[in-house]
């Protein structure tokens, strides 16, 4: 026997059952909604929901309904979506850059104290050898602990100002440099205007100064 006469009676059978099934409110509302937004077709469609596509098709026509006919509201979600995610990250931005130099300034002042600290405990430790007259070479273990010590703290907070704040990209108002202002007379002007292309090389530069200065004189004048 073929496997074509085998297989024919269930396949049949199937297309039987697609045919004659009845979908419910629910996933006629669900199929809908995924064909009017674009995001399945009658093949997808007929196959999830066990029905063929014939009759699914067919339905579409009957109901007026058309694929991707709401597209344009995925659109405007993943539009809108995208607008959210950048004002959350703005706002995000805007919290840590107004936090920052608050974070850095206190990591400054932690920072130098706890160094500080680390060097008055060596001070006080080769003070109090010196009164015993006891031998330096006897705290040089506890000077090298010290020492390391330091070298931590001062890593450590390297590593949050410059890695972690960025202490180093900010600006300090007070470091800007002034920028001088100079008044410019009437001759700086004219000479700047030819220097760009504005005037040409044959214009009068006399006549015109002198024309500026009888217009700037009238003005004040008046």
């Amino acid at each position: 026997m073929s496997e074509e006469a085998l297989s024919g009676p269930d396949e049949n059978a199937a297309g039987e059952d697609k045919k004659n099934r009845r979908l419910t409110d629910a996933e006629w509302a669900q199929i809908v909604e995924s064909y009017e937004l674009g995001i399945k077709g009658v093949g997808e469609l007929a196959d999830e929901f066990g029905v063929s596509r014939q009759n699914l098709s067919q339905r579409f026509k009957t109901h007026g309904i058309k694929r991707g006919s709401r597209a344009h509201e995925v659109q405007a979600a993943v539009q809108q979506a995208a607008t959210n995610q950048a004002a959350a990250a703005a706002a995000r931005a805007e919290t840590f850059a107004a936090k920052r130099a608050a974070w850095i300034e206190e990591t400054r002042l932690q920072g130098y104290q706890m160094v500080r600290n680390a060097t008055l405990i060596a001070a006080k430790l080769v003070g109090d050898t010196v009164k015993s007259n006891a031998s330096m070479a006897s705290i040089d273990d506890d000077l090298k602990a010290i020492r390391r010590f330091q070298l931590t703290l001062i890593e450590g907070i390297d590593a949050r100002l410059n890695k972690i704040l960025r202490a180093d990209e900010t600006v300090d108002e007070n470091e800007l440099p002034e920028l001088p202002l100079v008044d410019l007379t009437a001759e700086d002007i004219v000479r700047h205007h030819q220097d760009i292309g504005a005037l040409d090389d044959e214009t009068d530069i006399d006549a015109l100064l002198k024309s500026v200065d009888q217009d700037l004189t009238g003005m004040v004048s008046s």
